[in-house]
């Protein structure tokens, strides 16, 4: 059986900021609190101390947003539960500033967890991975030219996100597969009967559970086609917290970034592919209270931050950072 979720539910939200066209290859987005909540934002990354612009002002948790390929749309998640139980998929046109409502869920049928959409630039559609509390996951998407939703999977036995394409059409899905030797992490093709197969042969791919923890994990994996690498963040037992990664299809090239006491998570490249974007949590803080976004330059591994509190106060929790 499939489970349809797209409906396109239209409606106006007032006081959106605007890109500016000439400056998109260095405008960075993300999601922030403030005294109207948590909202999406944009920086400018060659002046963020003076380019922050909020473009949203909406009355539910507004979170974890990407970009479309050409920087006209920001696709984000929507949620006025702060249990995230039941968050939407929400889309806003960066140049007119209006928002559009692209998913629904009646009840808890289908959750959103973590960032688990992909923006594919060659079919201009929108991936979804949908995780249901009483439906088996399964992979939809939207195609932004007609404007109509499918189901790509039924129900899987897998927890899963939409991580990247392989040109011209085929998704990589990061997926928790649960079989008779129990649970199974690995990135895997989705083939045109909507299966998950050709799991990729990389070792770091994994998953370790021990007595209902989870020891080892990759999260927020994104993969980039330019470059052929996946750019994720790892949790291991011979870590501190979760830390920046990056690894190749066949796990010949792995490299963990980022050391410290601190938690680093999702992860994006940023302008020209020369520097990593991503979100630091003091180790410790599960709510991201702390949260700031800092930025790796990769010519020589150096880490700095990008925007935080001290550069705006009475801004907090910079998170899910987007180019």
């Amino acid at each position: 059986m499939r489970y349809l979720i797209f409906a396109f539910l239209f409606f106006l939200l007032t006081n959106c900021g605007l890109l500016d066209s000439s400056n998109d290859n260095s405008i960075v987005a993300f999601s922030a609190k403030n005294d109207s909540g948590i909202q999406i934002f944009t920086i400018d990354f060659s002046s963020p101390e003076i380019s922050m612009k909020q473009f949203t002002n909406n009355d539910f948790r507004s979170t974890d947003p990407i970009f479309s390929h050409d920087k006209k749309y920001i696709i984000y998640s929507g949620n006025d539960d702060l249990a995230l139980d039941n968050p939407t998929v929400m889309i806003i046109n960066s140049n007119i500033g209006k928002s559009n409502r692209l998913t629904f869920s009646n009840g808890q049928d289908a959750v959103l967890v973590g960032r688990p959409f992909y923006y594919d630039p060659y079919q201009n559609r929108l991936i979804i991975g949908i995780n249901g509390h009483y439906i088996p996951p399964f992979i939809a998407s939207y195609d932004f030219q007609t404007k109509t939703g499918n189901n790509i999977t039924s129900g899987l036995n897998a927890s899963t996100h939409a991580i990247g394409i392989l040109p011209p059409d085929t998704i990589l899905s990061s997926a928790i597969l649960y079989n008779e030797s129990g649970w199974e992490y690995g990135v895997y093709k989705v083939n045109n009967d909507g299966e998950l197969c050709g799991k990729l042969p990389n070792p770091h791919m994994k998953y370790i559970n021990h007595d209902g923890i989870m020891i080892y994990h990759m999260g927020n994996t994104r993969y980039y086609h330019e470059n052929g690498l996946f750019l994720f963040d790892l949790l291991s037992p011979e870590l501190k917290g979760r830390k920046i990664a990056v690894t190749n299809w066949d796990g010949t090239y792995f490299e963990i970034l980022t050391t410290g006491d601190f938690n680093d998570i999702k992860p994006v490249y940023g302008p020209d592919q020369k520097y990593i974007i991503f979100e630091r949590r003091e180790d410790g803080d599960n709510n991201g209270d702390s949260s700031k976004l800092m930025y790796i330059k990769l010519s020589d591994k150096s880490i700095n931050i990008l925007i935080d509190s001290d550069m705006y106060p009475g801004y907090s929790m910079f998170s899910s950072p987007a180019f």
